[in-house]
């Protein structure tokens, strides 16, 4: 298959199944069926057009690869040629050329730069990670270090800065780390992470990251109410929590990564999942 038809394929399919998750998914409280839904679409995303669907579909696979090709190559490239003059099919040839080509390298630059800070941002978990030191909070390991701000947590690790948290905050934040820890939520943002890698240039990949994401902390927070903390109270924790900005690439599963208003009115909500 043409790397060009499977992008085309990959970034329709993405804003088909983002815009059927928006329209069932985004009013509910399910948030583990939630997370299973979005990981199913980022997986069907990556696989689904390798598979065959000429034979019980009624029709032909390959004359809708050339159709897409012929889009690609010819139709895209046209409009970036002036149309006011009448060109010889040879100048068309060489110009729907040179238009590809110029696609193909931003596309490759986009992707080699969000490569590089993928690439970044795993170091400076590693370097985290040496830095710190590995401690234990209330029979929970953690890495301790003053270059830490917000709690955050990366597979099994989890980060805490030197601030003196209250007993209280600190069970909550360890509660939520935990829960991020113990449902693999990196497995998660790395797959996302992969997506945008790959469609970099489609505003969706970014929409589906958020998505997970917030669907993360959906579930951390669920797991802190859940265990008898007062839901007011823990809205103010979050209020007082120091917010870090998000990179093009991170990581992290962060304590507070979503909009605070967001995270008040789930907290709020009688979950039903």
């Amino acid at each position: 298959m043409e790397p060009s038809i499977y992008l085309i394929k990959v970034n329709v399919a993405l804003i088909v199944l983002y815009a059927f998750y928006k329209f069932s998914f985004s009013k509910d409280t399910f948030f583990r069926l939630r997370r299973g839904m979005l990981l199913l679409i980022c997986a069907t995303l990556l696989i689904y057009p390798f598979i065959d669907f000429s034979e019980w579909a009624g029709w032909n696979e390959h004359a809708l690869g050339e159709t897409i090709t012929t889009v690609y190559n010819k139709l895209l490239p046209e409009v970036l040629v002036t149309a006011t003059l009448p060109a010889a099919s040879t100048e068309v040839g060489v110009a729907n050329w040179q238009a590809g080509t110029w696609l193909w390298i931003i596309y490759g630059l986009g992707f080699a730069m969000l490569l590089l800070r993928s690439l970044f941002e795993v170091c400076k978990i590693c370097r985290s990670v040496a830095r710190s030191q590995r401690c234990s909070l209330k029979g929970v390991s953690v890495c301790r270090s003053d270059e830490i701000g917000e709690p955050c947590s990366f597979f099994h690790w989890i980060f805490i800065g030197t601030i003196q948290y209250p007993d209280k905050e600190l069970n909550e934040i360890l509660i939520h780390e935990q829960t991020h820890v113990r449902e693999f939520h990196s497995l998660d943002i790395i797959l996302a992470q992969l997506i945008i890698l790959l469609c970099w240039f489609n505003p969706f990949s970014w929409l589906i990251r958020s998505e997970i994401r917030m669907n993360h902390e959906y579930l951390a927070d669920k797991q802190v109410v859940m265990s008898g903390y007062d839901k007011k109270s823990y809205q103010y924790h979050l209020l007082g929590i120091k917010h870090t900005s998000l990179a093009a690439a991170n990581f992290y599963n962060n304590f507070s990564v979503l909009p605070l208003k967001k995270t008040n009115k789930n907290v709020k909500q009688k979950k039903n999942s």
